[in-house]
């Protein structure tokens, strides 16, 4: 048994301004494979940089409301509601008006391409 205290983890703060926190990252298999829970805040007006993933689908819950943009196109996303990437589907969020703050849940590998 673990437990994770979300207060004892530091932020990083990214390039384009948002803050992750870098927790959770345990096996899911036997066989190794990892799956990381990533909580990131996205300040007000910030734009993170569009990237997508060459390897893993990637699934982002939205715990605030805010603006997902996929390929190019802009969702409302609010409370609960879940953004399911496949690979290489460009993506960002946008914080407009208030902070937006939303779990990354994937596979634990590094395979972000910054467009």
């Amino acid at each position: 048994m673990k437990i994770l205290k979300f207060n004892e983890v530091g932020a990083e703060k990214s390039k384009d301004g948002r803050f992750i926190y870098r927790y959770f990252d345990e096996p899911i298999t036997r066989e190794g494979d990892n799956l990381v829970i990533i909580p990131v805040t996205i300040p007000s007006g910030v734009v993170e940089q569009e990237h997508y993933h060459e390897k893993v689908n990637e699934f982002i819950f939205f715990l605030t409301k805010g603006i997902s943009r996929v390929n190019g196109k802009d969702y409302d996303m609010h409370p609960y509601d879940i953004l399911i990437l496949d690979t290489k589907e460009r993506h960002q969020i946008i914080a407009k008006d208030a902070d937006v703050k939303v779990l990354v849940i994937k596979k634990g590998i590094i395979d972000k391409v910054n467009c």
